[in-house]
């Protein structure tokens, strides 16, 4: 990892020095490309990392969900932005993008309609938080919609 830090750590002068000559498209271009492709490195590098130390645990940050999510039983609103998921299908983090506290309502009835019992719901202007059961799996779903981007964030476990 001290390598590709080092690659950042090369690379982030440079598109610098890009961003300063920024005056013509040409430039703007390449810029852009540069900091597209730095952002990707840095993404990929703190995901390598996390799934380091938690120990083996998949990262996405690609708006993929993460490996062995149980998509079929566990319905999501909005975009998906990425996730991690535990060794040996432990358990699954997933975050979407949404619009705010009617998209958590949205992803409770989902949830319902799915087959899962809530246990917890609450919610106000700018938050929510809910705990579901059904056969297989256990979700909490939390928004935190304080900002201009809203996020639902989904913890998915086996029961």
């Amino acid at each position: 990892m001290t390598s590709r830090r080092a690659r950042l750590a090369v690379v982030a002068p440079a598109v610098a020095a890009l961003l300063a000559l920024s005056g013509c498209s040409v430039v703007d271009n390449v810029v852009g490309g540069a900091r597209e492709g730095i952002q990707n490195e840095a993404e990929r590098i703190i995901g390598d990392g996390l799934s380091d130390v938690l120990g083996g645990a998949g990262i996405t940050t690609d708006g993929e969900l993460p490996p062995g999510f149980p998509e079929g039983d566990v319905p999501l609103v909005g975009e998906v932005r990425g996730g991690a998921s535990a060794p040996e299908e432990g358990g699954w983090v997933v975050q979407t993008d949404v619009a705010g506290v009617d998209d958590f309502t949205a992803a409770v009835e989902a949830l319902a309609a799915a087959g899962f019992t809530e246990t917890f719901a609450d919610s106000d202007a700018t938050s929510g938080a809910a705990s579901l059961t059904s056969d297989t799996h256990r979700v909490q779903v939390a928004l935190a919609a304080e900002s201009e981007n809203p996020v639902l964030t989904y913890i998915v476990t086996r029961v």
